[in-house]
């Protein structure tokens, strides 16, 4: 699910050392050059708040200074603060209305606050002004990810990779995208273009991790994650993103650390709720010492105050209802969802799952349908159809929909579990055992292995 996601701070790449020739000369007044030029040092070094006082000191001298607006406006976007930073290109633009980049650079902060479509609407106004600005496609595939409308996303990737083959923040969001439609390898070779090209980009080590994390290079991904936080030890997205890879791994303790880092680092961070609560969810399987179903609801709240569109956010809440049988509350994140993405397939699978604690099995078989129609290589929801097949009596659909399930993922272990509960209800019971140890071959998720433990033992069979 969630993701390891490309940080939007990094995508309005101003470099800030040839901002001076972009615009005419009449706008560096003296003496206001001094400390434009001074906060351009600041912000190169990574000291926003130095930056954003010496450019205040430049506008207080010259207000008509517009370069000074906008990268003011960026740094403003480095350290969260995105009201002020739309505030900036605002008046940029008043001073000057065909700057394209205060069109990117207040795109980023509308995308880091969830306005979409002020986002794609500024990102489409700059491409008017200058249909080569590779920086305004960046931001707009930046946009379209966060969307879910990935072929859009790589496809605008790859044209500021056509305009600007040096780009190295390019690779990386068409390299997210492609983990997102499941191309992983397609993602590592971005990446590994993307470090040739600018070796201390740390988005590219990340969404390499993740590459490697879902194709099962654990030891890879957890360098590349370790690699990410030491060429950017105060980067809040670097643990958060660890964090993830730490939960796919198991680790969950080491997973919820990484997230409370990240959060004391950035605490508007949504991603960092959301990856502490998935890591909660994951816990509460195998440790009952506390309620992780509400701590993980709270989490996912809290990134959607900061974020209402934050799409894995009612994903990962409605995950949380299902699991503590508030099956209508999750319907409801759902339908929220779609409503903010139609597009967002994955959103179907869980929303059948719902309907299935409901024991509404026809809308649960329809919803499964819609996500295979849109991906018919992504394995779960045909064991999420053969649930609900199974629940109407239709014991060969169930069972043609667990097959499929296996021949896409012979390691899907809730397939496995389906099909020997198929297999024992036809009194296939050889085959019924065969499944279950299957379970416990391909998984460590603690409540799996107990169910399939007690389904062996149902069967009578000994375990070691």
């Amino acid at each position: 699910m969630m993701l390891a996601k490309l940080n939007g701070k990094f995508l309005v790449v101003i470099i800030i050392a040839l901002l001076s020739f972009l615009l005419p000369g009449c706008y560096l007044v003296d003496p206001a050059p001094e400390y434009y030029k001074q906060g351009n040092v600041y912000y190169e070094q990574n000291q926003f708040n130095e930056a954003i006082t010496a450019y205040s000191q430049a506008i207080e001298r010259n207000p008509k200074l517009a370069l000074a607006y906008i990268n003011r406006a960026e740094a403003y976007n480095q350290v969260g603060k995105y009201d002020l930073a739309i505030n900036d290109c605002d008046t940029a633009l008043e001073i000057d209305s065909k700057l394209v980049l205060a069109y990117v650079t207040r795109a980023a902060a509308y995308n880091e606050t969830g306005q979409y479509a002020l986002a794609l609407a500024d990102c489409n106004k700059a491409l008017e002004i200058d249909p080569k600005f590779a920086q305004a496609y960046l931001n707009r595939a930046w946009t379209y990810y966060n969307q879910g409308k990935y072929d859009f996303s790589i496809a605008d990737s790859t044209q500021a990779i056509n305009l600007e083959p040096e780009l190295a923040l390019a690779y990386v969001s068409r390299a997210r995208s492609y983990n997102e439609t499941g191309e992983y390898e397609l993602a590592i070779l971005d990446c590994n273009k993307a470090i040739s090209l600018d070796l201390p980009c740390i988005q590219a080590y990340l969404n390499r991790a993740w590459a490697y994390l879902e194709t099962g290079r654990y030891e890879l991904a957890l360098a590349d994650y370790n690699k990410a936080i030491e060429l950017c030890p105060d980067k809040a997205t670097a643990y958060s993103n660890r964090a993830w890879g730490y939960t796919k791994m198991g680790s969950f303790d080491e997973a919820i650390a990484d997230c409370n880092k990240a959060i004391s680092i950035d605490p508007n961070l949504p991603q960092a709720y959301v990856n502490r609560a998935w890591a909660y969810l994951e816990k509460l399987a195998c440790d009952h010492s506390q309620d992780y179903c509400k701590l993980a609801i709270a989490d996912c709240n809290t990134a959607l105050r900061l974020n209402p569109e934050y799409l894995t956010a009612y994903t990962t809440r409605a995950w949380a209802y299902i699991i503590n049988s508030s099956y209508r509350l999750a319907i409801v994140d759902c339908n929220r969802a779609l409503e903010i993405n139609p597009y967002y397939m994955l959103i179907y699978n869980v929303r059948a799952q719902a309907y299935i604690g409901l024991r509404d099995f026809d809308l649960a078989i329809a919803d499964c349908s819609k996500a295979i129609e849109a991906n018919p290589e992504f394995a779960p929801p045909y064991n999420t159809r053969a649930i609900a097949y199974r629940g109407k009596d239709m014991v060969d659909q169930a069972l043609t929909d667990c097959n499929k399930a296996l021949q896409l993922d012979d390691e899907l272990a809730l397939a496995y579990l389906t099909r020997g509960r198929i297999y024992v209800g036809l009194d296939r019971i050889d085959e019924a055992i065969a499944d279950f140890q299957k379970v416990l071959e391909v998984t460590e998720d603690c409540e799996l292995v107990e169910i399939a433990e007690l389904e062996l033992a149902a069967l009578g069979v000994e375990l070691p």
